[in-house]
């Protein structure tokens, strides 16, 4: 028997990876089990087979099928060839010299000859998908073995019929075809992977979203690549409406990524992708080794939808529609928004926005919030005309804007809020006092259509003692207590304590807001002391305050306490500030000290009861006439230099420290300094200076030197002479060769004529016969006569020329 051909076909399938064809082999004649004796009749076989024992089964009029005769010699016989034949292949795969599968596959025929027929043909042995690696070389080995299965069954020709027996013994006969072999590599099928919708897997996209089509093909070996993208509906079945065709990218080898937008094909072959709509699309990939349909399987499909936009169908503001497209006239405050929206997909409202925007200009006012909410309340919309634009947002994005218009009132008000024709009273005596007001609103044409009074003991207003509740009117005001058809709060009885009332006006479409109130006291004020001390005249350390107190105090029993005030503006009854209080009832005299009090002529004093609410009338008696205070002297400073016990020479800088305030009134000051000698008992005037100033010298060249102090005095332009101050005791020593010395700003001044330097601890100078520095041209020489400064055996020396004067200076470190 001839060997089998084989072949590799290279395929894409999602279940196998290869698919080894194989002709079958045809059989020659001698390979036969019987000898084929076709078309032979009446001949005798050159030898007669041992024919089996077979039982009589029925009779017939003749035998039927495939037929052979044999002659006999007991006459003429006819013995039925009838057979089975099947094939089998048996496949081994080698990678290298390992056996990596075995496996046989067995295809059946009718009889020899429906495998003679077969003879030539291609048949297939399908391998797994996990079986073989791609891009990987394998060898392919196959026999194909032939076996037959025969039956005999014996028929004999009588007159006008044939006897038929059946042999029940089987005999089995085979042949066995050489190997045949293939070396080849298994093809790598591309994949699809990644497959994203806008970046997402199976997504609900945005309502305007354009959508494109991310997907990933890995092919190892190539050879070529191309792909095909097609898109559509869904139900009730993949209904294709957008389709790239095949689109060739080239050999790709590996991975590569690709995007296609669901527009990139022609328009006129697309139809536009619509809301609440489920689509698919799928890719496929043919690298060139085609199989069934000649591409390779389509991938999974991918879905995706356009989310359906919510949308309001009903937006009412105040319980106005605002959808109808008429201007609606509403309240300026506590306006109640609601609406109502369908959504197509029945996705639930997560968040609102509504926006009102003044058509008279300005910034709009967004009002957005998160949740499932279908109304709340805006509590005050300035006046004025706005467009109107509503949203909701289901769980992805915010539907398509509805509008409307709307009128917002101007909001009227009550205003000058006064009782018995006063603000604020602190004391109101009558039971049922008027209380009025004045009605105000921005839109001229509006009137007063109703009012509504309250009246209560707290500012919050929530302790009610009348509430006369809506009033039809156009009235601007009402007594206490006025009976008004079905009042709210019936008026309670006045007693002595605060009381607080506002007014709320409307104007056929706003209520004011209860935003301002006003006050009244229902109280008697204390009594009138009256003043007996001081009367006119001048007064310069004190001033002595007496009164009587009123009789009755205070007919409401409150406590009564008493303020004294002073001003130094009596004749203009202005000015006044408090000196004293409050002061006990019990008390009718105040002494007030007038050190601190500057000079005048028009001072007054006054005293004042008060029972904690109002008070007493101070022009009643209260008050004294004009009086005086008289000037003050002025405060002399404290000396600081020089200090007692220091020594001086040539110059004596006197130093001090000025007074807050050095005169009370105000008044030019100057300071005199005078210098003693002789303990004090002549002192010499030796300067004037203004204030302000803190520092003078004294040239004390021309004195004799010894025991020295020195005092000062402050006296006005009045001539009030302040106190006199001492420096205490120092000595004047003009005995060395120093004429003058002075440290200003870290910096040592020295004049000498002697050549010798001192040095300064603290203020005392004292002679230093060893000098730390040099060279001597550190000093600088300042005055005239250019003396000779050297430095020998750390003593500076100077050489001045006579009668000659200088000063050296020398920065400290």
């Amino acid at each position: 028997m001839a060997d089998p051909t084989l072949t590799l076909s290279r395929l894409y399938s999602p279940t196998y990876v290869a698919r080894i064809g194989y002709t079958l082999p045809s059989l020659s004649d001698t390979d036969s089990p019987y000898p084929v004796i076709s078309g032979v009749d009446g001949a005798y076989p050159a030898s007669t087979p041992a024919w089996p024992t077979c039982t009589i089964i029925d009779e017939t009029s003749s035998p039927t099928g495939t037929q052979v005769y044999f002659n006999t010699a007991d006459g003429k016989r006819a013995y039925y060839f009838n057979d089975g034949t099947k094939a089998t292949a048996e496949l081994m795969i080698y990678e290298g010299m390992t056996l990596t599968y075995s496996s046989s596959s067995v295809t059946n025929y009718a009889n020899w000859d429906a495998y003679d027929s077969a003879v030539g043909q291609t048949l297939y042995v399908d391998l797994p998908a996990y079986l073989l690696k791609s891009n990987t070389t394998y060898s392919f080995s196959l026999r194909v073995t032939i076996a037959s299965s025969h039956r005999w069954e014996y028929w004999q020709e009588q007159t006008g019929r044939w006897d038929h027996w059946e042999c029940p013994n089987y005999v089995t006969q085979s042949q066995v075809s050489g190997w045949g072999s293939l070396d080849s590599v298994v093809n790598a099928a591309p994949v699809v992977s990644e497959m994203y919708t806008n970046g997402q897997t199976n997504p609900k996209l945005p309502n305007a979203s354009s959508v494109t089509f991310e997907f990933r093909i890995d092919d190892d070996d190539g050879p070529s690549m191309r792909y095909r993208a097609q898109a559509g509906t869904v139900s009730p079945a993949f209904d294709i409406e957008w389709d790239t065709q095949l689109i060739d990218v080239g050999r790709v080898v590996g991975g590569r990524e690709f995007s296609i937008s669901y527009s990139e094909v022609d328009p006129d072959a697309v139809r536009d992708v619509v809301a609440n709509v489920q689509y698919a699309w799928r890719v496929m990939s043919d690298d060139g080794y085609p199989y069934g349909d000649g591409m390779t399987p389509w991938s999974s499909l991918n879905y995706f939808r356009l989310n359906g936009l919510p949308y309001v169908i009903s937006l009412k503001m105040g319980g106005l529609e605002l959808l109808g497209g008429v201007e609606q006239k509403i309240s300026s405050h506590d306006v109640l928004v609601e609406w109502d929206y369908v959504d197509p997909e029945g996705a639930v409202q997560t968040s609102y926005r509504l926006v009102l925007n003044p058509r008279a200009g300005g910034s709009a006012t967004t009002y957005e919030a998160s949740g499932a909410a279908s109304s709340f309340t805006i509590p005050l919309i300035a006046p004025g005309i706005y467009d109107v634009s509503m949203s909701v947002k289901d769980d992805i994005e915010y539907g398509n804007a509805v509008t409307g218009i709307i009128l917002v009132n101007a909001k009227p008000s009550a205003v000058s809020l006064k009782i018995d024709g006063e603000i604020n009273p602190a004391s109101v005596t009558s039971s049922n006092p008027s209380i009025e007001w004045t009605f105000h609103d921005d839109d001229s044409a509006d009137s007063q259509q109703s009012y509504r009074v309250q009246v209560a003991t707290d500012s919050a207003f929530k302790n009610l003692v009348w509430d006369t509740g809506s009033v039809l009117g156009a009235s601007d005001n009402i007594a206490y207590g006025t009976v008004v058809p079905s009042p709210i709060v019936t008026p309670a009885v006045l007693t002595h304590q605060m009381y607080y009332f506002r007014v709320s006006v409307y104007d056929g479409v706003s209520w004011s807001t209860w935003d301002s109130y006003g006050s009244f006291y229902f109280n008697n004020p204390p009594g009138d002391p009256t003043l007996t001390s001081p009367t006119s005249g001048l007064f310069s350390e004190s001033i002595d305050v007496a009164w009587v107190g009123a009789t009755p105090l205070d007919l409401d029993g409150d406590e009564v306490t008493y303020v004294v005030e002073m001003t130094d503006d009596l004749s203009n009854d202005s000015g006044w500030n408090q000196i004293a209080g409050p002061l006990p009832s019990t008390t009718t005299s105040y002494s007030i000290n007038l050190s601190s009090v500057p000079a005048g002529e028009n001072y007054g004093v006054r005293v004042i009861a008060s029972d904690g609410i109002t008070s007493s009338d101070p022009s009643n008696g209260g008050t004294s006439p004009l009086f005086s205070i008289a000037n003050h002297a002025p405060v002399t400073p404290i000396i600081t230099s020089p200090v007692a016990g220091s020594t001086q020479a040539m110059r004596i800088v006197v130093e001090w420290q000025e007074a807050d305030t050095v005169d009370v009134d105000d008044d030019a000051v100057i300071y005199k300094v005078w210098l003693t000698q002789d303990g004090g008992t002549t002192w010499d005037l030796v300067d004037t200076i203004p204030s302000g100033n803190s520092r003078t010298v004294i040239d004390a060249t021309l004195l004799s030197g010894g025991t020295c102090n020195v005092r000062i005095m402050a006296v006005d332009e009045h001539g009030a002479e302040g106190e006199y101050k001492y420096s205490g005791e120092f000595q004047l020593d003009n005995s060395s060769a120093a004429t003058d010395f002075e440290t200003l700003n870290g910096v040592t001044y020295v004049s000498t004529i002697d050549g010798k330097l001192r040095k300064s601890i603290g203020r005392n100078w004292t002679l230093d016969q060893t000098f730390a520095y040099g060279p001597p041209t550190e000093f600088e020489v300042f005055a005239a006569g250019a003396p000779s400064v050297t430095v020998k055996n750390g003593q500076l020396v100077i050489a001045p020329k006579p009668g000659g004067t200088f000063m050296l200076r020398q920065a400290k470190d």
